[in-house]
């Protein structure tokens, strides 16, 4: 029987960070901030555009206030605007995760500080709607979404990395998953949909692409939590199969997002291990912790995870056996 120890991994931290230089306003929109094995950082600006885009096309569907209202633009801008806020109307109602969203996004988060996108590097009715929104977008709101990206990065990359590479390997051990290759990218962009953060495929030479809103993760808890947590979505294959090979065995339907919960609960503990070695307190991320699953209507399953899994990550069970007795108790 194979045990493995989550904890050993913080009690030897690196402690040095490896800040890259910090970015002005004014210099290039996808210079890495914060960047080593685990992340980079940056903060572009067509995929701030197309998110916001998007963000503000779902609000107007929806007849919600909009972020930056048309009654605010010049006759010409307004026209432009809303011409790319009614080209965005079909991106604006499907999920995030959408293959084509998902290659988009990559496309644009390797674009740079390019002034015009080519025609031929996106849909070229989309490359159009963003070339016509991007003088607005910069005159208006960009610079305020630069800033807050920039201070977040700033605000916390050192902590970041004075823990990121120990808490991915702790994650693998967690998962039984071997560490993704190539660090990923992070996009600081508002618009991160319902999420704090979400993780999908990345560019090439990437592990992933992370979008992460600033507003949402300024405290320094759930900026630490909220990252280190992206990183199982990375290495959440096994876990995934491991969960449909043990329903299938025992012939149950066990929760759709067995898995999701799984991951959260287990890089909770891990950041719990990482705060207490840097004797910070841990009681929040326990309390973050039930409410989000609450909200997400995950209690038994909180429950399962304290029960079945826990003894696992405390080195006092098996991962086949924990995976056993999770499914069997969380499905119907």
């Amino acid at each position: 029987m194979k045990f493995y120890s989550l904890s050993f991994l913080v009690a030897t931290l690196v402690l040095a960070p490896q800040v890259t230089g910090a970015q002005t306003p004014g210099s290039p929109a996808s210079l890495h901030l914060c960047a080593d094995s685990v992340f980079k950082f940056q903060t572009n600006f067509w995929v701030n555009l197309h998110l916001f885009l998007r963000g503000e096309s779902r609000r107007r569907a929806m007849s919600a206030a909009q972020e930056m209202p048309v009654t605010s633009l010049l006759p010409d801008e307004r026209a432009a605007w809303e011409g790319s806020l009614a080209a965005y109307e079909g991106m604006a109602k499907v999920s995030l995760f959408d293959d084509g969203l998902v290659k988009l996004n990559n496309t644009l988060a390797v674009m740079g500080d390019a002034t015009v996108l080519q025609l031929n590097l996106v849909a070229p009715q989309v490359a159009t709607a963003l070339n016509a929104a991007a003088p607005v977008y910069r005159a208006h709101v960009w610079p305020d979404h630069q800033r807050e990206d920039n201070e977040w990065i700033a605000a916390h990359c050192s902590d970041i990395q004075r823990f990121d590479r120990d808490v991915k390997k702790a994650i693998s051990m967690a998962l039984e998953d071997a560490p993704s290759d190539g660090p990923i990218l992070v996009d600081l962009a508002r618009e991160s949909g319902p999420t704090l953060a979400f993780t999908v495929d990345g560019p090439a030479g990437t592990s992933g692409h992370t979008i992460l809103a600033p507003q949402k993760n300024e405290d320094a808890d759930v900026a630490l939590s909220t990252i280190f947590h992206e990183i199982s979505h990375t290495m959440d294959g096994k876990i995934s199969d491991a969960i449909e090979k043990e329903s299938a065995r025992q012939g149950v339907k066990p929760p759709n997002d067995l898995w999701h919960a799984l991951t959260l609960y287990t890089t909770c503990e891990i950041t719990k291990r990482v705060f207490a070695s840097d004797n910070r307190p841990t009681a929040r991320l326990d309390d973050d912790r039930a409410k989000m699953f609450e909200r997400n209507g995950w209690q038994a399953i909180l429950v399962a995870l304290q029960k079945d899994w826990q003894p696992f990550l405390d080195q006092k069970d098996s991962f086949n056996h924990a995976i056993e007795m999770l499914v069997r108790n969380t499905s119907k």
